[in-house]
């Protein structure tokens, strides 16, 4: 199977180094500065440099039979169209993106393509420059489908096979929601769900999830900020969200799909959603900050405000 991973940041450096491991070797699509950058220095994966086949988006020689996309949020729309030369009616592909949004865009622009709703969940990969650690522990959580299972079965990855996958994507979109930004705003580790402030923020931000995805017919959503704090309260103390990562690097967040999304969408639904719109203006606040540190740039009246 020719298989074209689109990413390789925390997540898609795991599966690439996975199925080239396994021998496959993957191509990688990049853009031009990175092409060569990558070419230069390799990619850093538990002490352990790779060197990958890299592809250009204007590559026309090259037709994949499976995609892995693996890239932040705010890179996507670039993506979607940088695969205009890849895909085939028969390719399968796989958008392991945070948020609940990315498949509709997927089939929009691709109806001939076979778009697996997926995603991954797990413990973080932490970025050093030019290396990026992982313990190993996390899946790919997807529908069904045998090449995939037959390639990830072939390749050690761990995997989940979901029964309802819109109920499944809901519930890891409610843990991003909660998570994701409290660790970002509190500029902290999973340590911070120890103290009984940092889980009431994260249960305020879930709650109005739930509630839209209550509305929308989604199922199951009685369990989803019990089972959140369960994965919560199952991380390592000292590791570190994205989101997280992102604000200590001074980068742009993914935000937009997070509380964002929740916003946009209790608009539409007529669900107010207080909590989060507070969220995502710090947040906003806090990708233009300059200094970088413990719980640096928080806003001084964020808990008055949230409460």
């Amino acid at each position: 199977m020719k298989i074209l991973i689109v990413g390789l940041g925390a997540i898609g450096m795991i599966y690439a180094t996975k199925l080239k491991d396994a021998g496959f070797e993957p191509k990688i699509l990049v853009d031009e500065s990175r092409y060569e950058r990558y070419k230069r220095n390799g990619r850093i994966f538990n002490g352990k440099r790779y060197d990958f086949d890299y592809i250009l988006p204007e590559d026309q020689n090259y037709y994949a039979d499976l995609v892995l996309i693996a890239v932040k949020s705010f890179d996507f729309n670039n993506v979607v169209e940088n695969l205009n030369n890849f895909v085939l009616k028969d390719t399968i592909i796989m958008s392991l993106l945070n948020g609940i949004s990315s498949e509709d865009l997927l089939r929009k622009r691709y109806p001939y393509a076979k778009v697996v709703e997926s995603y991954y969940i797990g413990h973080a990969s932490m970025r050093f420059e030019n290396e990026i650690k992982y313990d190993g522990i996390g899946k790919i959580v997807f529908g069904g489908h045998v090449q995939i299972e037959d390639v990830f079965n072939s390749a050690g990855i761990e995997y989940e096979i979901a029964d309802d996958m819109q109920a499944s994507m809901w519930e890891k979109f409610i843990i991003n929601i909660g998570i994701n930004q409290t660790t970002a705003v509190l500029k902290s580790p999973y340590a911070c769900f120890k103290n009984s402030e940092a889980r009431e923020i994260a249960n305020g931000l879930m709650a109005e999830g739930v509630e839209i995805a209550k509305r929308m017919g989604v199922r199951g959503t009685d369990k989803f900020i019990e089972n959140a704090f369960k994965l919560i309260d199952s991380m390592p103390p000292n590791c570190k969200t994205s989101m997280m990562q992102d604000i200590e690097r001074g980068q742009k967040t993914e935000s937009d799909i997070f509380a964002g999304e929740i916003c946009r969408m209790g608009r539409e639904l007529g669900i107010a959603t207080p909590k989060n719109e507070i969220v995502y203006q710090i947040i906003k606040r806090m990708e233009k900050a300059v200094s970088v540190g413990p719980h640096n740039g928080v806003d001084k009246n964020f808990f008055l405000l949230y409460s």
